[in-house]
C-alpha cells in the first residue's frame, strides 16, 4: 500500500497557495516516523516541528535540524510532489460563479490527487491502493472533500486503473502527532518560499541541506493560461505531469 501525507503552504503578497508532500510505501512511513521522532528528540527537544515555527521553538540551530529531518526524509521516502495554484487567477477566470472552483483548494487538490496516482510508475513504484492523509487543521475539509469527489468523477485521462487506486476517501490527521505531515509541512514551505522568490524578486534562500538527489519530485503549476484554454474540468486530461 502507498500512502501520500499532504500540507498546505499560503502566501498573500503575492497570492498563491500550495499543496505539497510525499509518497512511499507504509512500511517506509513507519521507519521515517521512528527517525524523524529521534531527530525531534535531540536537546533540546521539540514536541513538533512546523517550518514557520522552527526558529521560535529551537531558537538556535535551526538550521541543523532542518539539515537533520530533511536527511530523515532523503532516507526513507520514494517521492516528492507539489501543486501550485493562483487564487487571482481562479477568481479572473471563474469570477463568482462557482464557488467550489473559486477556491485554491478544490482546484489544487482536484489536480494533485489524479496526478498522483497517474504518475506512480514515473516515481518508481508499483501500482497499488493509494491512501492520501491531509492535516487536520486544514479549513477546507468540505470542499477537499468536494474536490475529491470531482476528481474521480471527471479525471478523464485514460487509465483502468486510476479509480482502484483511488479507492479510498482521504483521511485528516494531527501534524503535530501524525509526523509525516510534519515532512510535508516542510516541502510545502520551501515550495512556496521558491514561489515568492521567482515572482518578487526577493534574494534566494538557501536550504540549510545539501539534497542527495535520492527523491523523484513532481511540480505542477496551474496557470491562468490553462485555466482559461481548457476549462477547469478539461485540465485533468491536459496538464502536463510535471516532472
Amino acid at each position: 500500500m502507498l500512502q501520500a501525507f499532504i500540507d498546505d503552504s499560503r502566501e498573500m503578497n503575492p497570492p498563491v497557495f500550495v499543496l505539497a508532500g510525499y509518497l512511499a510505501p507504509a512500511e517506509q512511513w513507519s521507519a521515517f516516523t521512528a527517525k524523524w521522532q529521534a531527530v525531534l528528540d535531540i536537546p533540546p527537544s521539540i514536541p513538533y516541528f512546523k517550518m514557520n515555527e522552527a526558529k521560535r521553538l529551537l531558537k538556535s540551530g535551526a538550521d541543523e535540524r532542518v539539515r537533520l529531518l530533511h536527511s530523515v526524509i532523503e532516507e526513507f521516502l520514494s517521492a516528492g510532489f507539489s501543486i501550485m495554484v493562483s487564487p487571482d487567477a481562479i477568481r479572473r477566470v471563474y469570477g463568482c460563479t462557482d464557488r467550489f472552483a473559486r477556491h485554491p483548494f478544490y482546484c489544487a487538490f482536484s489536480v494533485l490527487a489524479p496526478l498522483l496516482a497517474l504518475n506512480i510508475a514515473e516515481f518508481g513504484l508499483q501500482c497499488g491502493k493509494l491512501e492520501l492523509y491531509l492535516d487536520d487543521q486544514m479549513r477546507e475539509k468540505y470542499r477537499m472533500l468536494k474536490a475529491w469527489d470531482w476528481a474521480r468523477e471527471n479525471a478523464v485521462i485514460e487509465s483502468p486503473k486510476l479509480r482502484e487506486i483511488l479507492a479510498s476517501t482521504p483521511c485528516f490527521c494531527d501534524d503535530k502527532s501524525i509526523l509525516p505531515i510534519q515532512a510535508a509541512d516542510l516541502h510545502a514551505w520551501w515550495i512556496r518560499r521558491r514561489y515568492v522568490e521567482r515572482a518578487t524578486g526577493q534574494p534566494r534562500l538557501e536550504a540549510p541541506w545539501k539534497s542527495a538527489n535520492t527523491i523523484k519530485y513532481m511540480q505542477v503549476e496551474v496557470t491562468e493560461q490553462q485555466l482559461r484554454e481548457r476549462q477547469f474540468r478539461r485540465i485533468l486530461s491536459n496538464i502536463g505531469d510535471g516532472f
